[in-house]
């Protein structure tokens, strides 16, 4: 006789099953809301103390930090989700161990490599912008003793997403005490920078005990192989890093400090939407991953299966955005003075402007780094990347020239938009 299934176990599964994923979205949630809340708050509180001029030294080498970021990051967001993705490797304490170790081993030889690059050419800028930059490093330096792609395999971001609480709001904390006046500008870099390095190191050190990670010696061949093995990915976040963080740097030739700030300012708001939309990603991309697992190369159906998966987060940052709009009337007396003064309205034009962005932002993660990347079109995104950042530098030198930290505004979007034309194409 044909024994029935046992419901009320599948029932618990489910229900188990349904609880780890919320805690997870929820937890991914905290992390990128945390990373991103703190410059939201930070930076418009450090502008009011400081002024315009000073702070955009500040956005102009915290641009130079994040290209140094997209280095440092390299590919191992994506390579490294997807080595320990399968339940298999995560049992096996060894190999959770070595993908660990060589992950950490090589981007501290990116950081180490970086930071080495800006003492080398400290003769040919000023100290002032060496010491900015120095010390920026600290922001890098945390990322990567987070290790956030590890835990994102795990699906286990609470205690990280606790730590990261913690640690930022340790940052405001410092932020509010220690800058006062403006001569204290040159402390922003190094408050958050700690923030980020003690909150990493914090949360690498729970990794280590947690999870049973023997940190192993990893030989100069392997880095070697894992780096060449992710050149595509790097070059398309090298080429994102372009189109998203040169803006500042291009508006400072073309501009004055104070488009250059009130820019700066509308870009963190701007995160807020990216924060939002980042666990999603997050939470969606191994599951698009497993989807396409018996797909060989893009195609109209491939393009439907990512797109199911695309649909929900897009509905879920359009209510997310519809919902901060409308509060944000109501919440505008708690922030900084400079959100509540003329520039206010300045920097939240910036905003409505650049948050179309976000939309195609999300579309472009899940299709191209989520979709071409696993379906061996690794060289056409990272192309199509490049392509876009030759265009968004082209054409911000040519709309900020002329409509400063609008057109600058402008081309955030038509960056995203350009992008994307070029993905879908790929699975005409």
């Amino acid at each position: 006789m044909t024994s029935l299934p046992d419901t009320g176990r599948l029932a618990v599964d489910d229900t188990g099953r349904y609880r780890k994923g919320f805690v997870n979205l929820a937890a991914l949630t905290t992390v990128q809301l945390g990373n991103a809340l703190l410059p939201l708050v930070a930076y418009p509180l450090i502008l009011s103390v400081v002024g315009a001029e000073l702070f955009s030294r500040i956005a102009v080498t915290e641009s130079v930090m994040l290209m140094i970021l997209a280095t440092v990051v390299y590919s191992f967001d994506i390579d490294g989700v997807s080595r320990i993705a399968s339940e298999q490797v995560q049992a096996d304490k060894a190999a959770l161990s070595r993908a660990f170790s060589e992950v950490l081993t090589a981007r501290i030889a990116i950081l180490v490599s970086a930071a080495t690059g800006i003492v080398l050419l400290s003769p040919l800028l000023d100290r002032e912008t060496v010491s900015l930059l120095l010390m920026w490093m600290l922001f890098p330096l945390g990322y990567v003793l987070q290790s956030a792609w590890f835990f994102q395999s795990l699906e286990r971001n609470a205690v990280q997403a606790a730590i990261v609480v913690v640690s930022r709001l340790g940052c405001l904390f410092l932020v509010y005490w220690f800058i006062r006046e403006p001569a204290d500008y040159f402390r922003a870099p190094l408050i958050i920078g700690l923030s980020y390095a003690i909150g990493g190191a914090a949360i690498f050190a729970y990794a280590l005990h947690r999870h049973s990670i023997r940190l192993t010696r990893v030989p100069a061949a392997r880095i070697g192989e894992m780096l060449r093995h992710g050149k595509e990915v790097f070059a398309g976040n090298l080429s994102v890093a372009l189109y998203r963080d040169s803006n500042v740097l291009i508006l400072n030739a073309f501009s004055s400090p104070s488009a250059v700030s009130l820019y700066a300012i509308a870009e963190k708001m701007v995160k807020v939407f990216q924060a939002g939309a980042r666990p999603l990603n997050q939470l969606f991309y191994p599951k698009v991953i497993r989807a396409l697992q018996d797909v060989r190369e893009p195609s109209h159906a491939a393009f439907k299966t990512v797109l199911r998966y695309t649909v929900p987060q897009l509905a879920g940052l359009a209510v997310g955005i519809a919902v901060l709009a409308v509060a944000f009337p109501f919440l505008r007396e708690w922030f900084p003075e400079v959100l509540a003064s003329a520039s206010g309205a300045d920097v939240l034009g910036l905003v409505a402007v650049m948050a179309i962005s976000v939309f195609f932002g999300v579309a472009n993660f899940m299709f191209g780094i989520g979709g071409l990347n696993f379906l061996g079109r690794r060289w056409y995104l990272a192309r199509s990347i490049l392509t876009t950042g030759v265009a968004s530098v082209v054409l911000c030198i040519a709309l900020t020239s002329q409509f400063g930290a609008m057109g600058a505004a402008v081309t955030f979007v038509l960056a995203e938009v350009i992008l994307f034309a070029q993905v879908a194409r790929a699975y005409a």
